[in-house]
């Protein structure tokens, strides 16, 4: 991981909505870390279907 563990956030906001990147496997592994931030998940998707 690269910054997360330098600088031990209590707290990420977690676009999902993001190219390039699987966010999901992010938080993931963000919240297993041993003392691991929350995180807060945001989308700027409208529909249901997609949250």
């Amino acid at each position: 991981m690269t910054g997360s563990t330098r600088l031990r956030p209590d707290v990420v906001l977690m676009e999902i909505r993001m190219p390039d990147l699987d966010e999901l496997a992010a938080t993931r592994e963000l919240t297993m870390l041993p003392a691991g931030p929350r995180v807060l998940i945001l989308t700027t998707y409208d529909l249901d279907e997609y949250v």
